[in-house]
């Protein structure tokens, strides 16, 4: 199980959006098991699970795959047509042209577009100038779920050498590390993600059979699908979640665990936008979070599950981490 949670910002998006087109966004939040309070609580977050089902929700609601971010909504199915469409394709460069075909055949709220640069390929995505998005959100997983679909067509983690967004470096920056373990830069020409060019040449190993399992799962939920590979990110904190009742291990150990030099675990963590200690605080939160939304374990409990030896310490954490204090996320939820 991938423990993680998400911004309340991603949330309040969503739900502005939504509210745009005049849903009840309040019954929307309660039939996602959200409350209202946490809306306003700039550092609180949710679990993953919880915004999936809210962003389905919403998704439902306005009939439209695009949440109401665009002028032109897009069925909820298109994405799973549009595989179907291509899963027999040879190669993931047939996979990719053939969806693009598809997609701006069924809608033109987005322009996309694979890009040759020598060695290197550039999956654009351009929005059309529809798109009302002031919180700089949408295109956040949209480009990690394209990206999550590429390396499932060939059945093996594709390397991201880098992600570039036209907008300027958000307050929550450090949150694109959920989607993406590459170097992210704002401020950049296009919407894209770059790949080695030589990755088109795969061949599509999936099959009808495959697809329809795939397709179990909502859109968002590409993103908690395991990885092919284990990425360094995810290495590291297996080692924290090992040791997480007891002592957290030093970067020195860590670092030796993983057989390679303080420098080079310092070195492959700041180039994927982290830190040793930010990833020992993003454990510890999300699985606080997770504990504390379920029920069932005294505050006590879970500050000793999470690693602090008194609950004061993790109180002041807690609040740290997400701005309120663990009783008042419990009374939230």
């Amino acid at each position: 199980m991938r423990i993680s949670t998400v911004p309340i910002l991603f949330v309040n998006a969503a739900l502005n959006s939504a509210k745009r087109h005049g849903c009840d966004v309040i019954l929307i939040l309660q039939e996602s098991g959200i409350s209202e309070s946490l809306l306003t609580q700039e550092k609180a977050r949710i679990a993953t699970d919880k915004f999936i089902y809210l962003s389905k929700r919403i998704s439902e609601e306005l009939q439209d795959g695009n949440g109401g971010f665009t002028d032109k909504p897009i069925s909820p199915g298109t994405l799973s047509l549009l595989c179907y469409a291509c899963i027999n394709c040879s190669t993931l460069g047939a996979f990719l042209q053939r969806s693009i075909h598809f997609y701006h055949i069924v809608n033109s709220s987005y322009k996309l577009e694979v890009v040759k640069n020598g060695q290197y390929v550039d999956y654009v995505v351009t929005p059309h100038k529809s798109l009302v998005d002031p919180d700089n959100y949408v295109l956040l997983p949209i480009l990690g779920i394209i990206h999550r679909l590429t390396c499932w067509v060939v059945g093996r983690n594709i390397p991201l050498i880098s992600v570039g967004y036209t907008h300027a470096r958000p307050k929550h920056a450090s949150e694109y590390n959920l989607f993406f373990k590459a170097p992210i830069k704002f401020n950049q020409e296009v919407n894209s993600f770059r790949i080695h060019a030589s990755y088109l040449d795969l061949p599509n190993v999936q099959t009808e059979q495959t697809l329809e399992k795939l397709f179990l799962f909502p859109a968002l939920e590409f993103m908690s699908i395991p990885d092919f590979e284990e990425s360094f990110i995810d290495k590291v904190k297996s080692i924290l979640t090992e040791s997480i009742t007891s002592e957290m291990p030093s970067l020195d150990c860590a670092a030796d665990t993983l057989g390679v030099s303080n420098a080079t675990f310092k070195r492959r963590l700041k180039q994927d936008g982290t830190s040793y200690k930010t990833l020992k605080d993003d454990v510890r939160r999300d699985l606080a979070i997770y504990h504390l939304s379920r029920g069932g374990l005294p505050i006590e409990g879970i500050a000793a599950t999470v690693g602090f030896s008194e609950a004061t310490s993790f109180y002041r954490a807690f609040r740290r981490w997400t701005g309120v204090s663990p009783r008042d996320y419990i009374k939230a939820n």
